[in-house]
């Protein structure tokens, strides 16, 4: 793939880069997966510059002569550059980074080109070309990249490289299916070795959510990138269900989360990263799935009680009020999860209960009864629900909502 096939706002980009840098003397380079990817003669799917120098200031500078927004993370010297329609280069100054205990946030400093380029995750990854005039046939590469580029291999730098960033084991499986690509023996051993060590569960939540909404999300056959995860020890050191198991869980959320959006569009959005991450502890008995969804850093505090509630929808003789009394409670994420475990007759009763709870709003309320006479107490509220679920039921007409709140009332039902 030549650069010039890149959409016009992040090549326009990428040139003013160039430009600013020459002038300062600050030499910059497209580096890791973009090069990659166009010498594979693949989409470019990221764009990331290093820089010789200030990254910040000069994507700055940048910023003051484009319409593009500007974000920076000054611990580690990078910013995102962000054109109007969203796309993005990322922009970071050449470093070395530290790492002083398995899986701790490194330490930065200032280094040359080739030490940015080794610290990196994979041989694959670390070439660059220098932007202004890229030569993607001849790029630089101090650790044999392209050779294992031809061979179809994924190699680590050094022996430490999983334990100072166990997250590059989660990635190298995401390779090795989006490229059809293999871990190098060695570094397949080393991967091993350090799962079997617990370096990835020292990974905080926050980063393994990251990590593992890009693992659901990815674009590949969802079954042999789990099963690989799986035949790694990935699954076993997270307390996963297995490869398959997880796989099919992904499966059933991504068809609920397409009939979802499909049905409401905007209205109850759920975050479709969101959705298929809350299938890894689905795919797990309720009483496991805690432990899961606290590592991936999930917040769906009812994930065990969904078997439950699927059941008590699934009643042959419940009545609609019952089915909104199950479901009132749940976001929409657990709604979703609801329905992707309850199969086809679950998910009419969601769809029909967040369509009634759309329509149904009653013409009477706690001051209509008061100005009836009736005293203030639990009775007022009473005759509501009754009649909002008398309404969901399909027994009232809106119209006859007052004379059936006051009935209630009048016979003491209601207190």
């Amino acid at each position: 793939m030549n650069l010039d096939d890149l959409p016009q706002d992040q090549l326009t980009v990428l040139r003013a880069i160039a430009r600013f840098a020459r002038r300062s003397d600050r030499p910059a380079y497209l580096v890791g997966g973009a090069v990659r990817d166009a010498l594979l003669g693949r989409r470019i799917r990221d764009l990331d510059v290093t820089v010789e120098g200030d990254a910040i200031a000069l994507a700055q500078e940048v910023a003051n002569n484009l319409p593009v927004e500007v974000r920076t993370h000054r611990t580690f010297g990078t910013a995102v550059l962000i054109s109007e329609s969203g796309r993005r280069v990322d922009l970071g100054g050449t470093r070395v980074e530290e790492y002083s205990t398995v899986a701790a946030l490194p330490t930065v400093r200032p280094g040359t080109l080739a030490e940015d380029l080794l610290r990196r995750d994979f041989t694959v990854n670390s070439m660059a070309v220098l932007l202004g005039e890229p030569d993607l046939e001849a790029p630089i590469d101090p650790s044999g990249g392209r050779a294992d580029l031809e061979a179809g291999i994924l190699r680590v730098h050094h022996p430490r490289s999983f334990l100072d960033d166990p997250t590059r084991i989660l990635r190298g499986a995401r390779f090795e299916a989006r490229l059809e690509f293999l871990f190098e023996a060695d570094t397949e051993r080393l991967a091993r070795e350090a799962l079997a060590e617990g370096a990835l569960t020292a990974v905080s939540p926050e980063r393994l959510r990251a990590e593992f909404e890009l693992l659901v999300t990815e674009e590949v056959v969802t079954r042999a990138l789990w099963e690989r995860l799986d035949g790694l020890g990935v699954c076993t050191a997270l307390g996963l269900a297995s490869g398959r198991a997880t796989a099919e869980s992904i499966e059933r959320v991504a068809v609920a989360h397409a009939k979802w959006e499909s049905r409401f569009g905007t209205e109850h959005a759920v975050s479709k990263p969101t959705a298929l991450l809350a299938a890894l502890p689905l795919a797990l008995a309720p009483e496991r799935r805690p432990a899961v969804s606290d590592r991936l850093g999930l917040r769906l505090p009812r994930l065990v009680e969904l078997d439950a509630l699927v059941a008590a929808i699934l009643r042959p003789d419940v009545a609609p009020h019952q089915v909104a009394a199950t479901l009132a409670p749940l976001v929409a994420e657990e709604l979703l999860l609801v329905a992707a475990l309850g199969g086809p007759e679950a998910s009419t009763h969601v769809y029909e209960h967040l369509e009634a709870q759309r329509e149904l709003e009653l013409r009477i309320d706690g001051a209509t009864l008061l100005a009836r006479g009736f005293a203030p107490g639990p009775g007022i509220g009473k005759a509501l629900q009754a009649t909002r679920d008398a309404r969901i039921d399909g027994r009232l007409a809106p119209e006859d909502e007052l004379a059936f709140a006051v009935g209630l009332l009048d016979e003491g039902s209601a207190e």
